[in-house]
């Protein structure tokens, strides 16, 4: 049995006995800059079924490498980008600098 496995459309194949576990022939946890590997999956978007070194192998199969966005990260300054009126809740008093005729000099 072939296994593919696909990560961004980069492929590694592994060739392996009906019925037996992938165990040790799961590759290493691929990585992408700004997302988190989630897992291998045998559907691109992560809804088919999860494969892991226990998964027992039956016949050739493809899966896919599934990443999550990271979040980005929250600007101490401005912690609420989409709202820069909104004052910080942990420095309510501090003004904030990218709002207009503010300044930490007021």
């Amino acid at each position: 049995m072939t296994v593919t496995f696909d990560v961004d459309g980069t492929v590694t194949t592994v060739e392996l006995e009906k019925g037996k576990a992938l165990g040790d022939n799961l590759p290493a946890d691929p990585a992408k800059d700004g997302f988190t590997f989630k897992g291998w999956n045998t559907e691109k978007d992560g809804t088919g079924a999860q494969i892991t070194a226990e998964t027992v192998v039956e016949e050739d199969v493809t899966v896919y490498a599934v990443f999550e966005k990271n979040s980005e990260p929250t600007d101490p300054e401005n912690p609420d980008p989409e709202n820069p009126d909104k004052p910080d809740p942990e420095n309510p008093d501090k003004p904030n600098p990218d709002k207009p005729g503010q300044s930490d000099t007021n």
